[in-house]
């Protein structure tokens, strides 16, 4: 056994023993790898590709936003001289995380250009230990890969890490474009399936209900991180000593998400270049794209959505650092056309009257509950109302209501933060086999206000799927079986 293996499992030894609810530090060791397929474990992957390519590199560092967007065949046309490392996962695992992975592994002659997610959580030094355990651990000894700040936060989330282990006897085996498996040798998401030696990807078209996720709309008037404006400053620095180039780039936003002005693009890009001393390449305002380049998120594009957001950051790249004006919208991708779902609303649902609604596009929103639903503590959530399809619920939709028990049939495509917030719901039942069918928050703010009893039951034979879901394996804690 490797020395710093050893080390870690003394330093973990130690924890458990002083942790009062600690669960045994050799039944944690003895315990099979659980994540293994999973979306997170992509990372030692990305950390071995990064680690393993020689010559001059363009690496792309972020959250999902890189991983689902950007073409590596597409730069490489452009980039000839550069082997292009697509070094983007997962936002709930932190910008700080990657940036300070693919560290090591940048030298001489690199590029590397950090884009994080447009909101307050990618743009900081957020850094998640449970999240981080379940992309480590299959590799346990990239803890020493980490300062000792965060290597703190790891020590603290290790026993709840194995906690979460211990609902399940084996390996998780995710069933859509979250695992392992999903990306190709640059390191982009690359879905689909291959019969008689023809590819036919998954990811060609917008799945989302309204064409935009609402449960995280894009706010371009944050201000940039003091502290993450520090981290990078230094960061960049300290590669600019080994002749390593550091920029910054913009995530790609689905422009029906976003809730701000142009005067709000203006002010993001300008307080940027008074914070962090890196060139940007760039605005704000050249990365919203039409809704039909995206895929399943306001951040993740289709197909055609990563050749579109690859040809434009080679115009800017070259035209904000090199000077030169590449012409290339020749090679801009068709616009994809949107998913179609046909859905009977011929008759409305029997609880459709005990609640009040919004109209969202073509659908309809769950806003609250009304007069005649006030006393109900157990009910059914409506997928049909006034002849019109059911496909959101608000926040805080419940407050006002004696409502415990909630069912949510797989009709229903959001919920946005705090939905069950401030009001006595405790149980929740999702009715879908499919995670990926309903849009919640990947940054925790879903359970934001709920009572201490709150838990969301899922089925059984999806209760893992859910447990390794990009949006719902941070509310892992509050999963059970049903």
């Amino acid at each position: 056994m490797k020395k710093r293996n050893i080390i870690l499992i003394l330093v973990l030894s130690v924890v458990a023993c002083l942790t009062p609810l600690s669960i045994c530090f050799g039944v944690c060791l003895s315990m099979p790898n659980i994540y293994q397929n999973t979306y997170y474990a992509a990372l030692v992957d990305k950390i071995d590709l990064l680690k393993s390519t020689k010559g001059k590199k363009l690496v792309l560092i972020g959250g999902s936003n890189v991983a689902f967007g950007f073409d590596g065949n597409t730069l490489k046309k452009q980039f000839e001289d550069y082997e292009i490392v697509n070094f983007g996962l997962y936002a709930a695992l932190g910008t700080k995380l990657m940036m300070d992975l693919a560290k090591p592994y940048l030298n001489n002659g690199d590029i590397a250009v950090i884009i994080p997610e447009i909101n307050s959580q990618s743009m900081s030094l957020y850094f998640s230990g449970t999240e981080t355990w379940k992309a480590i651990e299959t590799k346990k000894d990239l803890y020493w890969a980490f300062p000792e700040n965060n290597r703190e936060t790891l020590r603290g989330t290790f026993l709840n890490f194995n906690k979460e282990k211990s609902k399940y006897s084996e390996p998780i085996f995710p069933k859509d474009v979250y695992q392992r498996s999903s990306f190709n040798k640059y390191g982009d998401i690359h879905y689909g399936e291959i019969s008689e030696d023809i590819w036919t990807s998954k990811r060609e078209k917008n799945i989302l209900a309204l064409h935009y996720d609402p449960s995280m709309m894009v706010d371009y008037g944050i201000s940039v991180d003091a502290e993450f404006a520090n981290y990078i400053n230094k960061y960049a620095k300290a590669l600019n000593k080994k002749n390593c180039s550091v920029y910054y780039g913009f995530a790609p936003v689905n422009d029906l998400s976003v809730i701000s002005n142009n005067q709000m693009f203006t002010k993001l890009y300008w307080n940027l270049r008074e914070n962090i001393d890196i060139p940007i390449i760039g605005s704000p305002n050249e990365y919203v794209f039409d809704s039909h380049f995206f895929y399943d998120s306001n951040f993740h594009l289709n197909d055609a959505g990563a050749v579109l957001r690859s040809l434009i950051f080679v115009e800017n790249y070259f035209r904000d650092i090199k000077g030169e004006y590449l012409t290339l919208k020749k090679d801009y991708p068709e616009m994809p056309e949107y998913e179609t779902r046909n859905i009977d609303t011929s008759v409305n649902s029997e609880s459709a009257e005990f609640f009040t609604y919004e109209i969202n596009g073509d659908y309809l929103e769950i806003t609250g509950v009304s007069q005649e639903g006030y006393n109900q503590k157990e009910i059914i959530l409506p997928s049909v109302a006034n002849h019109t399809l059911v496909v959101g619920i608000s926040s805080n939709c419940f407050t006002n209501s004696l409502i415990e028990t909630i069912h949510i049939p797989s009709t229903i495509r959001y919920i946005k933060d705090g939905a069950f917030g401030n009001s006595l719901v405790s149980k929740v039942y999702m009715e879908s086999t499919d995670p990926s069918s309903t849009n919640i928050s990947w940054d925790g703010e879903l359970v934001s206000g709920v009572n201490e009893n709150f838990v969301i039951y899922v089925p059984n034979e999806a209760f893992k799927d859910y447990s390794s879901n990009y949006y719902w394996s941070p509310y892992s804690e509050y999963l059970r079986r049903y």
